[in-house]
């Protein structure tokens, strides 16, 4: 058994067979919570796996998350420090497929700290609860969040096709020009009625001075002069017609339209990520890791073996039901106010 992923590794040798079978005996089994939360154990490795890349990526790693997400628990996985001793627990919470876990990762810092203070041990620097550190990799971007950003980025590099010299430009070079330019619309005026007659106004007063020219004899586009008022006439029917699609856009009318398109975009970006959440394989979710330290080894079994049969789903219970509680407050506030 392994992941369906190409070019990752997959297939357990008789060790890493073994290895597999007592970590999911680690977990207190399928169906040990309801809806099949829970009971996924945990792996130990004396390598660390840091990389995404899945060809990088060990097999027993692979195949364990594939079994994670197949029976819906998190991903643990013990990175065994050879020298300090100090190991390191990976939680993968992408195998629960949730649009929020927030609230999840809280639980699950809380779960480590409680189980590693319940038998307290004391290291070299003094350090009493077991636990290191406690890294959150994904910060405050949510599932749902991350998903619809990568479903919009490759809506923009399919539609949108930048020129030559854009591929020699940096990432900061890209942000740095968007954002002069958008600072430049924010702070530049929309045109007015008055602008645009402006605008047209010049115009006209080109086409009668070419008009003028040509009409003298000999005189033909050929002729330099002529060229040279030509150009300048389509420059200023071109600068007309943006200002006049300006000033139409800042309508509002058109402002109305643009926000409704917007918003119709938004919903479909948001509908195509829930699907993706749902349906893409996990090897095509994004990782939502929480790193926990511990001080030593028996801390990170202890620690591992709680997270691995934590029912941390009940956090998103937990969650909401506290945000209908506050609405409730402020409701009676404001009723009262």
């Amino acid at each position: 058994m392994g992941v369906v992923e190409r070019e990752a590794p997959y297939r357990l040798t008789r060790d890493e067979r073994e290895a597999w079978e007592r970590a999911k005996r680690r977990g207190p089994g399928v169906g040990g919570f309801a809806k099949g939360v829970g009971g996924g154990g945990f792996v130990e490795l004396a390598t660390k796996q840091r990389d995404d890349l899945a060809p990088r990526r060990h097999a027993l790693v692979n195949t364990h998350r594939l079994y994670c997400d197949a029976i819906n628990s998190v991903f643990v996985c013990v990175e065994q420090e050879p020298t300090k001793g100090e190991d390191e627990i990976v939680i993968d919470v992408s195998t629960l497929r949730v649009e929020r876990d927030g609230a999840i990762r809280a639980r699950i810092e809380s779960v480590a700290r409680a189980a590693a203070a319940s038998e307290t041990t004391t290291s070299g620097d003094g350090r009493g609860d077991g636990i290191v550190s406690v890294i959150d990799e994904c910060g405050d971007e949510e599932p749902l969040d991350a998903m619809m950003r990568a479903v919009e980025a490759s809506r923009v590099t399919e539609l949108v096709v930048g020129p030559p010299e854009m591929s020699e430009m940096s990432d900061a070079d890209v942000e740095l020009s968007d954002g002069l330019s958008e600072k430049k619309k924010k702070s530049a005026a929309p045109p007015t009625a008055a602008d645009v007659a402006a605008a047209e106004a010049a115009a006209a007063a080109a086409a009668d001075a070419v008009r003028e020219l040509k009409s003298l004899p000999g005189k033909t586009n050929a002729d330099a002069d002529v060229a040279e008022l030509v150009r300048e006439l389509l420059a200023k029917r071109a600068t007309a017609e943006a200002t006049r699609a300006a000033m139409e856009a800042n309508a509002p009318e058109a402002i109305a339209t643009a926000r409704e398109a917007k918003a119709r975009e938004t919903r479909a970006i948001e509908e195509e990520a829930r699907r993706m959440l749902g349906e893409l394989p996990v090897h095509g979710l994004p990782e939502r890791r929480v790193r926990v330290t511990c001080a030593d080894r028996p801390t990170a079994k202890r620690v591992s073996k709680a997270l691995a049969g934590a029912n941390v789903l009940e956090a998103l219970a937990d969650a909401a039901a506290a945000e209908e509680e506050e609405e409730v407050v402020s409701s009676e506030e404001v009723a009262t106010a």
